[in-house]
């Protein structure tokens, strides 16, 4: 059942749903980039963030500036060391993009001009990376 906004028992059982995947999304990113213990595997993150999207979307007064969706990540241990790289990592998008579209649609996004990661000279290198839990090796 798609909701509307000009149903106000669907608004605020949307504004209901969206505090509580605030809530939900936020505890789960403290407990994931700052604790380094997440609880909640990758995949139910991207389904309740994707979730609240659709809210935000459909619903355009629960877009809230502290909402998760307005934001990128979270703050990293203060055990890490800072690295700056030469050239900008990016990602794929998320983890449960796990079909050959979206290496795909990575492969073009890094590719058109004015991409981030682009080489100088014109041509692209890439590199495998192993991700455990938020953290990255680069290879």
């Amino acid at each position: 059942m798609e909701m509307s906004e000009s149903n106000p028992s669907e608004a605020q059982a949307a504004a209901q749903e969206a505090q509580h995947l605030r809530a939900t999304l936020n505890r789960h990113a403290h407990l994931y980039y700052v604790l380094d213990a997440p609880e909640l595997p990758d995949a139910e993150y991207d389904r309740l963030f994707q979730r609240l999207q659709a809210l935000e979307s459909t619903f355009p007064h629960l877009r809230v500036p502290d909402s998760p969706t307005q934001r990128v990540g979270g703050a990293a241990l203060e055990s890490f060391a800072k690295v700056a790289h030469r050239v900008p990592m990016l990602s794929i998008q998320t983890e449960t993009d796990t079909e050959a579209s979206g290496a795909q649609a990575f492969d073009q996004r890094v590719r058109t001009p004015g991409a981030r990661g682009r080489c100088a000279a014109g041509g692209l290198r890439g590199r495998a990376q192993i991700r455990w839990l938020g953290h990255q090796l680069d290879l």
